[in-house]
């Protein structure tokens, strides 16, 4: 989950910073539509945490030896595209990248909270971990403590 706090940080940034200096507004008034700016940034930040999850993926398969490496890969690059979703919800909240980049690593610390206190409560989950789901770093760590689980059933 940490290995995505620093790209989700810049996500935050790149979108406010452009928000901060009116270059959106510019691209518009040059012909540049809607759709094609927000894919073109949802792309390039989906690549950036896509490759974050690709090497988490790779270093997952040593301490989850019994866990299929195609689901993780498939998980964490899931995961990405809800980040960038998550990203761009935050960004919306501010106006100064400064505060932003700041801001968002906090928040991102925040919202991770459930996913590690909950499958200490609930071992075996109850309604609150759906709940904590709709976060995507309290649902990466349930599936983190899921795949724990996981693997000491292989065992």
């Amino acid at each position: 989950v940490y290995a995505f706090l620093a790209p989700t940080r810049a996500v935050v940034g790149d979108i406010v910073r452009e928000k901060e200096l009116r270059l959106r507004e510019g691209m518009r008034v040059l012909g540049l539509s809607e759709p094609a700016y927000w894919a073109s940034w949802g792309l390039t930040h989906w690549t950036l945490l896509a490759l974050s999850g690709a090497l988490c993926a790779a270093a997952g398969t040593y301490p989850f030896a019994n866990s299929s490496a195609a689901i993780m890969l498939a998980f964490f690059w899931l995961y990405a595209a809800a980040l960038v979703s998550y990203s761009y919800t935050l960004s919306t909240l501010f106006t100064s990248s400064r505060v932003a980049g700041t801001a968002a690593q906090l928040l991102y610390a925040l919202s991770m909270l459930p996913g590690f206190v909950l499958p200490a409560v609930y071992q075996y989950g109850s309604w609150t971990w759906y709940v904590a789901c709709l976060s995507p770093p309290s649902a990466a760590s349930l599936f983190a403590a899921a795949l724990v689980n996981w693997e000491k059933v292989a065992e």
